[in-house]
C-alpha cells in the first residue's frame, strides 16, 4: 500500500541554502511521485532565532509511518541535526511529517505560515 505523505523542511544555518537543497533532493529519491514548492524565507516562530528557508514536499510511500519517520530523523542526524538545535537557535534540517494518508498529524505546523504558503503552492496544480 502507498502512503501519502507532506513534509515541511527547514533550515535556518548559514548554509541554509545548501542544505534545502540536498535536503530535497534526498526526499525525492525517497518518494514516489513528488511535488515540491518553491524555497522560501519565514521568520522564526519564538520570534528570536534567526530566519528560516522552508519548502514543503509531498510525495508517497511504501514505508509505514515509524519507519518512515525514523528515515527522516537518521537524515536529519547526518546532516549536524542533534537535540541542542532548537535551545542554540540553529536547525540545518528540520523535516516534519505534518500530513499522513490525508490526516493532519502536526495541527500545530498546518497552520504557520511555514507551511501554509508551501501547502498552499503545491495545492494549486
Amino acid at each position: 500500500m502507498m502512503n501519502n505523505i507532506v513534509l515541511s523542511i527547514g533550515s535556518n544555518t548559514d548554509d541554509k541554502d545548501q542544505k534545502m537543497k540536498l535536503c530535497i533532493e534526498w526526499l525525492e529519491t525517497h518518494l514516489f511521485h513528488s511535488t515540491v514548492s518553491k524555497i522560501y524565507c519565514t521568520k522564526a516562530t519564538n520570534g528570536k532565532d534567526l530566519d528560516y528557508l522552508n519548502a514543503v514536499l509531498s510525495g508517497k510511500s511504501n514505508l509505514e509511518f515509524e519507519e518512515y519517520n525514523q528515515t527522516l530523523k537518521k537524515y536529519e542526524a547526518q546532516q549536524g541535526r542533534t537535540p541542542n538545535c532548537k535551545i542554540s537557535g540553529k536547525v540545518p534540517i528540520d523535516i516534519d511529517i505534518v500530513i499522513w494518508n490525508n490526516d493532519i498529524i502536526r495541527k500545530r505546523d498546518f497552520r504557520q505560515p511555514y507551511f501554509q504558503i508551501g501547502w498552499n503552492e503545491i495545492n494549486k496544480s
